[in-house]
């Protein structure tokens, strides 16, 4: 087992699916493959990085509402699993930071779901961050939350004894602003991303096609085709 994971938050498609609008465009158009497209690309680009099970452990934490059988064949490839247990995803996020620390990871990165685009630069820059002696790393989303959260086990034990890790998933930029203010204060060396954005909405799939002409971010390709399939 290496010191270090990076682990892929994944959601799997529901009937009362958070992307209705977009899962009813798609169904209309042969079946709505969004949730299992970006789980894919997830996990691609976690396994792309550089050291991944080499020096790096690579893992995924999977739903409630699946079952670990379906993911066989990411185990076979070597990717650590992880339930997802609480009852919001507050608390899944923090159980699983619990377990990943609990196995014995000094380092651990939790890439959140809807983010299979992100540039992988992001990720190596995260964990060359927390190998350097910086305690979390943050990558901001535009609505206050985050597309990743690493941190060392100072930093884990610091947020889980003053509750700070129950607040990580933030209801808008000015409580981010007034929670970073908070960790800051608790002693806990932060280094921010620069802000990326979730693909939630027909707009953001535009701009995932519009990245990707640039060269901008990675190039999920199997979330492209949905994205293709949605703008064209």
């Amino acid at each position: 087992m290496n010191r270090e994971i990076l682990i892929g938050f994944l959601k799997e498609h529901e009937k009362v699916c958070p992307r209705s609008s977009l899962s009813r465009r798609l169904e209309s158009r042969g079946g709505c493959f969004l949730c299992t497209h970006i789980n894919r690309d997830t996990l691609l680009l976690i396994s792309r990085m550089d050291g991944a099970r080499e020096s790096v452990d690579i893992g995924f934490a999977y739903p409630p509402v699946a079952e670990l059988d379906a993911y066989k064949p990411y185990v076979a490839a070597g990717f650590k699993a992880y339930a997802q247990v609480g009852a919001n995803e507050k608390e899944r996020i923090e159980n699983i930071f619990d377990n990943a620390f609990s196995n014995g990871y000094d380092l651990v990165v939790v890439l959140a779901y809807g983010v299979p685009n992100i540039p992988p630069c992001y990720l190596d820059e995260a964990l060359l961050s927390l190998r350097k002696g910086t305690d979390l790393v943050l990558g901001p989303l535009k609505n206050g939350k985050f597309y990743l959260i690493g941190m060392n086990n100072k930093a884990h034990a610091i947020l889980k004894e003053t509750m700070l890790i129950k607040h990580l998933d933030f209801e808008g930029p000015d409580k981010r602003k007034q929670i970073l203010r908070m960790i800051k204060s608790s002693g806990i060396s932060c280094r921010i991303l620069p802000e990326w954005y979730t693909l939630k909405s027909f707009h953001d799939f535009k701009r995932l096609m519009r990245d990707t002409a640039k060269g901008i971010g990675w190039k999920a390709r199997w979330t492209r085709f949905v994205a293709d399939n949605l703008t064209r």
